[in-house]
């Protein structure tokens, strides 16, 4: 699994590329979870990718982008096999055939890998975002690993650890736990706030020392409440707190204390990942999925522009999952489903309403 998404009619889909074989709407299948075990699932509902809509489909095979209904639990990089033959996918020996290594790695502008901090592979168990914060002269290092329930802050060269928040491998809801982080954001004293997350249904705030200071939010589709809590970017100006609330597929915003104060539909079609505040203060950037496009808003939710097309072309897009601008304006998108990077250079005397531009800040320009 790519990803995931929600419907109030089916519950949580999960959504793939068919690598071999056939699937089928009431088929029995192997669930081969993130924790080892394999059970047997039914696909209650099956639906394939037709340009930017998904259409109810008695069966699909290899190569079509799928959302399965039926298994509530499923999540993100388990399986669906043949249940007689569950293993099929990949019959390996982890250690042998593969081995869990190169979990962060460091590239310059050009691409080229410049560092590999290969002394915590083995702490990682699914690093999911990493950052700088830009408000930190130090240019300290901030990792969200969601399988680890933690947020780990290195220093720049990735020698040191210098902070974990959460406790690793225990999932909760309290001052000391996550459950499932995705996503930070930061204000310009360094308050920082955690999206959280996949299965929880928060956004933890913590000063900038990174103790707790207070958390909202829970389950359902009401003012406040959450269906995977997943982008999240602060406005420095106002102090305000953009969530997206992926599964209700909707942005939220909440003041800084969590008090409930808008919300906007995005498209029914859509599935939003990542936000951007932009530098110049003339919207937030909203990367999406499904749609393959990263749309602009203004910050009540008018929509202002977008481009972006679907596809595993060079300029096309699966499942984005990360982005990040450099000083020069330059745009770094990060996408699971087409397992890259791709960089985009702003054109000359593009108009740069159209341009997410340089980051809003930067403490070591």
């Amino acid at each position: 699994m790519t990803n995931l998404d929600a419907s109030p009619y089916v519950g949580r889909l999960a959504l793939c590329r068919i690598r071999e074989g056939t699937i089928r709407k009431g088929q029995q299948v192997a669930w081969c979870r993130s924790n080892g075990e394999v059970e047997r699932a039914k696909v209650n509902e099956l639906y394939v990718t037709e340009a930017l809509d998904r259409v109810d489909a008695d069966q699909a095979g290899p190569g079509e982008l799928i959302a399965v209904a039926g298994i509530p639990e499923v999540t993100i990089g388990e399986t669906l096999a043949d249940p007689d033959d569950p293993r099929q996918a990949w019959q390996g020996r982890m250690g042998i055939d593969a081995r869990w290594e190169h979990t962060i790695l460091v590239f310059n502008s050009a691409g080229d890998i410049v560092e590999q901090w290969t002394q915590w592979d083995k702490m990682m168990r699914r690093p999911h975002s990493v950052y700088i914060n830009p408000y930190d002269p130090e240019k300290n290092v901030w990792l969200v690993d969601d399988h680890s329930m933690a947020v780990f802050k290195f220093t720049h060269d990735g020698k040191t650890l210098l902070q974990t928040i959460g406790t690793p491998n225990q999932k909760g809801a309290d001052d000391k736990h996550f459950n499932r982080p995705t996503f930070l954001t930061w204000l310009p004293d360094s308050t920082m706030f955690v999206a959280d997350g996949y299965n929880g249904t928060r956004v933890v705030k913590f000063d900038k020392d990174g103790k707790f200071v207070t958390a909202w939010g829970t389950r359902g589709n009401g003012p406040g409440q959450f269906n995977v809590v997943h982008g999240i970017a602060a406005d420095p100006m106002t102090r305000r707190v953009y969530v997206s609330d992926r599964g209700n597929k909707r942005m939220q915003v909440f003041d800084e204390n969590g008090k409930f104060l808008d919300q906007w539909a995005f498209s029914p079609a859509s599935n939003t990942q990542f936000l951007i505040v932009a530098s110049d203060h003339s919207g937030i950037w909203a990367f999406e999925d499904v749609t393959a496009k990263v749309v602009k808003y203004d910050f009540d939710g008018h929509y202002l522009y977008s481009w972006g097309t679907l596809g595993d072309h060079p300029g096309g897009f699966f499942n984005m999952h990360g982005a990040s601008t450099d000083q020069q304006g330059n745009l770094y998108i990060a996408e699971v489903g087409n397992g890259r990077l791709q960089k985009f250079r702003p054109r000359a005397n593009a108009n740069k309403a159209f341009l997410v531009g340089p980051p809003v800040y930067a403490a070591w320009r």
